[in-house]
């Protein structure tokens, strides 16, 4: 119980140092976007570049290290997926207005999808085992 606590609990760090890198570098990166950022008036690239970098990739690698913590066990994955939906949840509704229903149909997918394939991509010890032994 202690290391699926945990595994959530670094995820959600590992997500969020993850995101405001990757953030900061878009702030660098892509002409405009440090400006549209403040007022929310992105491009459709830079709407792309949003759901990619600080959206995809942080999810990958968080679902990634909560398996690798928790030894492959899916529930704290899952847990950690239902998780950020919570978190995000009411930041997506005040800006509901402001991005059009694909984006934040294709940020909250990604989150729950993309989570748990980063897990997938571990060959964490539990999943060894289970595998070795009859169902």
């Amino acid at each position: 119980m202690i290391r699926a606590c945990a595994a959530v609990f670094f995820g959600l760090i590992v997500w969020a140092v993850c995101a405001t890198g990757l953030d900061y570098l878009l702030r660098l990166g892509l002409p405009g976007y440090a400006a549209a950022e403040p007022h929310l008036h992105f491009t459709l690239t830079m709407m792309i570049a949003r759901l990619a970098l600080p959206g995809a990739i942080p999810s990958v690698v968080a679902g990634f290290i909560t398996g690798w913590i928790a030894r492959g066990d899916r529930r704290s994955v899952a847990v950690l997926a239902i998780v950020l939906v919570a978190v995000f949840l009411p930041a997506h509704y005040h800006v509901w207005a402001e991005f059009p229903l694909w984006y934040h149909a294709t940020f909250f997918g990604s989150l729950v999808l993309l989570t748990v394939l980063g897990a997938r991509l571990g060959d964490f010890p539990a999943q060894r085992e289970s595998a070795a032994s009859p169902g």
